[in-house]
């Protein structure tokens, strides 16, 4: 167990940014990140942050012909990995399946910067692949952020795929790192001095979101899970949460089926009193997993929000709460949307409107990849006309923008709002854990 400050985040994150710029990474390029849940990784994503270089954060247990596919989409220029990560007692050979994936991509790929997860003394070396560690020993405990746009794009990220070919989406600096803050507020109850315990991998938007940035800019301590939920035994999570006086728990309803069947033993044995949010993500979650999630876990005296989003979304976009105090709270589903959404139900298939919408008042966005100077946005306001929006195409559009010609914005530093003192609050963070 490492337990992390903000001074120490702080000097990791100065002393990476400094590494990646003696190695050509500059404003606009792109890293790779192929890393376990670690310290080291949130480092890497908030060093891009600083200088201005987009962070892919590729889930460490895809194959190398996936982490190829997407290092070569998006032209990444650097790849940070680790020798080998641990999951459930078993380590795994990140680095044997980076080389793999970078023999792939040709001479794309200029650097890979390699963490010491574990030591392992057979990793083979290549003439542009360096010891993380060692790099940043060589390196000052400050470098300089690069001042953003708002507009910006801070980090791309690619969905898995599992219902066709992975999409990589663009999030921007202020608007993401805005909308995750709050997101983690009001949904979760998130107060100053929570320890917020997501146990969503940091290659997944669950983990760039509810991990590391809402957590960091709302100045709250965030849990970073590298296990699973079985090893050493049923009971690992609910062990965390005494030992680390967790307050809100986010977890997949894949994970609670399973610690379901293990029985009740596994939870009581530890003390949740600390908890005061569950939260679900990932996919539907049932009744009988629900109903337990809620009665043994949270001693039914916990809200429990099933949350509803996507990558495309950045943050949560449907759940329980907020609501009006006291507001029920159905088992199964996420009910409400967020501040300012409203949502529409459209069955595809029979081209049907399912609720009356008006069109003309709500256009859906999300950004695709970026490409230089120009950005992608796909424009989907429906592929049927509603009965309030006589005569409006139903073609899905897209535009492509040029910066020049959006409204000068505000200026900010990713890295500085997610490591140094919140301007709202006159916080700093207060830190992390593992």
């Amino acid at each position: 167990m490492f337990y992390g400050t903000c001074s120490q985040l702080s000097e990791s994150v100065n002393r990476l940014a400094n590494v990646l710029l003696r190695h050509g990474v500059k404003r606009g390029s792109v890293v790779t990140i192929y890393m376990p849940v670690s310290p080291m990784a949130v480092a890497a994503m908030l060093a891009c942050g600083r200088i201005g270089a987009l962070h892919n954060v590729v889930f460490a247990g895809f194959s190398a012909e996936a982490l190829a596919g997407r290092m070569i989409d998006c032209g990444s220029v650097a790849l940070i990995t680790a020798d080998e990560g641990v999951r459930g007692g078993k380590r795994l050979r990140l680095k044997d399946t980076a080389d793999a994936a970078v023999a792939k991509c040709g001479a794309a790929v200029k650097t890979v910067l390699v963490m010491k997860r574990t030591g392992a003394s057979d990793v083979q070396m290549g003439p542009n692949e360096f010891y993380l560690e060692d790099e940043m020993a060589r390196e000052a405990a400050e470098c300089r952020p690069e001042m953003m746009n708002s507009e910006d794009t801070l980090f791309i990220l690619y969905t898995s795929g599992s219902t066709g070919k992975p999409k990589g989406l663009a999030h921007s600096t202020a608007g993401y790192l805005t909308y995750a803050s709050l997101t983690q507020k009001v949904v979760f109850d998130c107060r100053p001095g929570d320890v917020f315990g997501c146990v969503a991998d940091i290659g997944w938007i669950t983990g760039h979101s509810y991990v590391v940035y809402g957590p960091l800019v709302n100045g709250v301590t965030s849990v970073l899970f590298e296990s699973t939920p079985t090893y050493p035994d049923p009971g690992r999570y609910w062990e965390t949460v005494q030992r680390l006086g967790i307050h809100q728990f986010y977890g997949a309803p894949t994970a609670i089926r399973l610690l379901l069947r293990y029985g009740d033993e596994h939870v009581k044995k530890y003390d949740r009193s600390s908890l005061r949010t569950l939260a679900s993500v990932g996919e539907p979650i049932n009744h009988e997993a629900w109903q337990w999630f809620n009665d043994v876990v949270g001693d039914g005296r916990c809200d429990l929000v099933d949350t509803w989003w996507q990558t495309e979304t950045g943050g949560v976009a449907i759940a329980p709460r907020p609501a009006d105090e006291g507001s029920e709270i159905v088992s199964g589903k996420p009910m409400r949307p967020m501040l300012g959404m409203e949502p529409v139900l459209i069955d595809d298939k029979v081209k049907k409107q399912l609720v009356a919408f008006d069109y003309h008042r709500h256009i859906f966005l999300f950004r695709t990849k970026l490409s230089k100077e120009t950005m992608r946005v796909e424009r989907s306001a429906s592929r049927l006309p509603g009965p309030a929006s006589p005569g409006l195409s139903t073609a899905t559009t897209s535009a492509t923008l040029r910066p020049t010609s959006l409204p000068t914005p505000a200026t900010t530093s990713p890295a500085t709002a997610a490591t140094g003192t919140n301007p709202a609050t006159g916080r700093s963070p207060a830190g992390w854990t593992t």
